[in-house]
């Protein structure tokens, strides 16, 4: 009898053992859930950092640059960039995505075919084309103009539209497949290789190439007499100058279009000198009638002072083209595209294809009624 209960007693003291045990090792496993359990830690995501940086682009309400938490999903950068437009196609768009650091995301819109991912550099461009992303068909002659220290235009004439577009390409636009600055290209490979990538991501062939030094642009400007036109205090302070209308030699006339001030960031700095560029262009859109009037040694001597694929003979039939075009308009506008800074020495522009058919498309359709 007292075996009996001697051996009752040791099984009980088994059993709450046991429930101890498991009570013990459950509130182990909670806590660990609670406080160390990283759901992302079994995921082939890579070393991930605490935040990155994510760009998005395409049929979004507001393409940018963003940092978010370093685990977060292509639906949360939507979030964070307003949401998607009315057109956008989310079909087969795989919004659980972890998202990359220093990669961009494009989002598709109506009429996309499904999205193509190229990886260049640190950045994913991806490739989706849409039945808004074909070049509505026109004459014209497309231009590719170079200037130090810092200056690239992509001049596009239409001579049945009267009609000269002006697109500004930011110096650290970075093209696919080339996976590197424009400036980097032509200092390291030549104009004509900076010329050819434009080229490639423009679909169309680049007519003609001009990358004018310092010496040259000042002999044109003076060759035509110099240029009109008003300086604002900042640049007046910066070249020499008194604020108000001056009329500019191509000295002064270099000094303005180049000035930038070093105070302000990188992105807001060169918007400012674009700002410039554009002024001196308008200034400069009855001046460049003008070019038929100066001799041909000193046509030459300003296309022998550059890197280019024109020829006088070449020259004189553009100008004579552009002659033609009586009370030309311009427009401008940038390159589309978003900027990736990566530090305060290393930035990029990525340019979006999409948006400069459309930009184009528009501009035609605009200028052809």
């Amino acid at each position: 009898m007292y075996n009996d209960y001697s051996h009752y007693r040791a099984k009980k003291r088994i059993f709450w053992t046991i429930v101890w045990v498991i009570i013990i090792l459950l509130l182990l496993l909670l806590f660990f859930i609670l406080f160390c359990y990283n759901p992302y830690q079994f995921c082939d995501y890579g070393s991930r950092p605490l935040t990155i940086k994510a760009g998005i682009c395409g049929c979004v309400r507001h393409p940018a640059v963003y940092e978010l938490p370093g685990h977060s999903s292509l639906a949360e950068l939507i979030r964070v960039a307003g949401g998607v437009t009315k057109n956008a196609n989310l079909n087969g768009v795989e919004l659980c995505l972890p998202l990359i650091d220093m990669h961009s995301y494009y989002v598709p819109c109506l009429c996309n075919t499904g999205p193509k991912v190229i990886k260049t550099r640190e950045i994913v461009v991806d490739t989706c084309t849409s039945c808004q992303d074909v070049s509505i068909g026109i004459d014209h002659i497309n231009i590719l103009y170079g200037g130090g220290p810092e200056t690239w235009w992509l001049i596009q004439m239409y001579p049945t539209l009267n009609l000269i577009t002006l697109t500004y390409i930011p110096w650290y636009t970075v093209f696919y497949p080339a996976q590197e600055k424009l400036k980097t290209i032509n200092l390291l490979s030549g104009t004509e290789s900076a010329a050819m990538t434009v080229q490639e991501f423009i679909n169309e062939k680049i007519d003609f190439y001009f990358w004018q030094n310092r010496d040259s642009f000042i002999k044109m400007v003076d060759y035509l007499g110099g240029v009109t036109m008003p300086v604002d205090t900042l640049i007046a302070a910066k070249i020499g100058l008194p604020t108000g209308t001056n009329h500019l030699s191509g000295y002064f006339a270099y000094e303005y279009v180049t000035c930038l001030d070093k105070g302000l960031d990188h992105f807001t700095g060169f918007e400012q000198t674009r700002r410039s560029q554009v002024a001196f262009i308008k200034a400069m859109h009855n001046k460049v009638k003008n070019f038929n009037s100066l001799p041909t040694t000193q046509l030459q001597e300003i296309l022998s002072m550059s890197n280019s694929n024109i020829t006088v003979e070449k020259l004189l039939i553009l100008l004579t083209s552009l002659s033609k075009m009586e009370n030309f308009r311009l427009d401008f506008y940038r390159l589309p595209g978003f900027p990736v800074f990566e530090s305060d020495k290393e930035y990029y522009w990525y340019p979006d294809i999409s948006g400069f058919i459309r930009k184009k498309n528009d501009l035609i359709m605009y200028y052809g009624k």
